[in-house]
């Protein structure tokens, strides 16, 4: 192995170290959102706000999300499982979670 491949081995390694250490803060945060979003949902059931209400609401912040999306950039990704149109930003559809291939709409 010549001093150019093992320069490229340790720069490989230094991103993978560093990818790792990413996907962990970022997988600390999901469950850090994830707690977060169990302890709003218990709150507001325990409040007599029913799951109806918070899909209804949900709805509501992804239209405007959408109608943001389009303003800003004028493309939306059309869902291929449920039709629903969302913001091309999106990887997966935030109606029924199916993954986006991104085909933009006007």
């Amino acid at each position: 192995m010549d001093l150019t491949e093992l320069m490229n081995t340790d720069d490989l390694l230094a991103d993978a170290e560093a990818n790792n250490a990413v996907s962990q803060r970022l997988i600390h945060q999901v469950e850090h959102l994830s707690n977060l979003c169990q302890a709003f949902y218990e709150c507001l059931s325990d409040a007599g706000i029913d799951n109806s209400t918070i899909t209804r609401k949900l709805s509501e912040i992804n239209e405007r999300t959408n109608e943001t999306e389009y303003a800003t950039n004028g493309f939306l990704t059309e869902c291929h499982s449920c039709g629903k149109l969302v913001s091309s930003r999106h990887s997966y559809c935030t109606s029924c979670g199916t993954r986006l291939t991104k085909s933009f709409i006007l």
